[in-house]
Protein backbone atom coordinates (compact mmCIF):
# COMPACT_ATOMS: atom_id res chain seq x y z
CA UNK A 1 0.00 0.00 0.00
CA UNK A 2 1.28 3.52 -0.86
CA UNK A 3 -0.04 6.16 1.25
CA UNK A 4 -0.39 9.91 0.04
CA UNK A 5 -1.57 13.06 0.98
CA UNK A 6 -5.50 12.47 1.07
CA UNK A 7 -5.32 9.15 2.61
CA UNK A 8 -5.37 10.80 6.30
CA UNK A 9 -9.25 10.80 6.55
CA UNK A 10 -9.20 6.66 6.00
CA UNK A 11 -6.60 6.65 9.18
CA UNK A 12 -3.90 5.75 7.05
CA UNK A 13 -1.49 8.61 7.93
CA UNK A 14 2.47 7.60 8.56
CA UNK A 15 4.12 7.25 11.63
CA UNK A 16 7.01 8.90 12.78
CA UNK A 17 8.96 6.04 12.83
CA UNK A 18 8.07 5.92 8.96
CA UNK A 19 9.11 9.79 8.82
CA UNK A 20 12.03 9.42 10.32
CA UNK A 21 13.20 5.82 8.41
CA UNK A 22 11.92 7.82 5.22
CA UNK A 23 14.48 10.86 5.99
CA UNK A 24 17.42 8.70 6.78
CA UNK A 25 16.99 6.35 3.66
CA UNK A 26 17.34 9.74 1.77
CA UNK A 27 20.33 11.04 3.73
CA UNK A 28 18.29 14.10 4.36
CA UNK A 29 18.79 15.97 7.77
CA UNK A 30 16.10 17.02 9.99
CA UNK A 31 16.25 21.15 8.93
CA UNK A 32 16.60 19.61 5.29
CA UNK A 33 12.94 17.84 5.79
CA UNK A 34 11.64 20.53 7.34
CA UNK A 35 12.86 22.83 4.72
CA UNK A 36 10.98 20.47 2.24
CA UNK A 37 7.83 20.20 3.78
CA UNK A 38 7.30 23.94 5.20
CA UNK A 39 7.13 22.78 8.42
CA UNK A 40 8.87 23.34 11.69
CA UNK A 41 12.40 21.08 12.85
CA UNK A 42 11.17 21.06 16.02
CA UNK A 43 7.83 19.72 14.43
CA UNK A 44 9.80 16.79 12.66
CA UNK A 45 11.45 16.09 16.17
CA UNK A 46 8.67 15.80 17.81
CA UNK A 47 6.60 13.59 15.04
CA UNK A 48 9.83 11.49 15.03
CA UNK A 49 9.92 10.66 18.70
CA UNK A 50 6.00 9.35 18.79
CA UNK A 51 3.95 12.70 19.21
CA UNK A 52 1.30 13.70 16.73
CA UNK A 53 0.84 17.22 15.16
CA UNK A 54 -1.76 18.34 13.37
CA UNK A 55 -3.05 16.46 10.49
CA UNK A 56 -1.87 19.22 7.98
CA UNK A 57 1.64 19.13 9.00
CA UNK A 58 1.86 14.88 8.74
CA UNK A 59 0.11 15.48 4.81
CA UNK A 60 2.81 17.63 4.46
CA UNK A 61 5.87 15.59 5.71
CA UNK A 62 4.52 13.02 3.50
CA UNK A 63 3.92 14.60 0.64
CA UNK A 64 7.70 15.75 0.74
CA UNK A 65 8.85 12.67 1.25
CA UNK A 66 6.74 10.77 -1.49
CA UNK A 67 8.26 13.34 -4.02
CA UNK A 68 12.26 12.96 -3.07
CA UNK A 69 11.59 9.15 -4.12
CA UNK A 70 9.70 7.37 -1.18
CA UNK A 71 7.21 4.70 -0.48
CA UNK A 72 5.55 3.98 2.32
CA UNK A 73 4.38 0.52 3.29
CA UNK A 74 2.01 -1.22 6.15
CA UNK A 75 4.45 -2.33 8.52
CA UNK A 76 6.96 -0.21 10.60
CA UNK A 77 8.94 1.48 10.26
CA UNK A 78 7.48 0.90 6.50
CA UNK A 79 9.89 3.38 4.01
CA UNK A 80 11.81 2.54 1.17
CA UNK A 81 13.19 4.23 -2.14
CA UNK A 82 10.35 3.40 -5.02
CA UNK A 83 10.86 0.87 -7.50
CA UNK A 84 11.17 1.83 -10.79
CA UNK A 85 9.87 -0.41 -13.65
Amino acid sequence: MILDGSAWWKGEMITGKQAKAAREALGWSRPRLSARAAVSDLTIKRFEEGHRPAIRKIVAIERALEAAGIEFLEFEPGARMRQEG
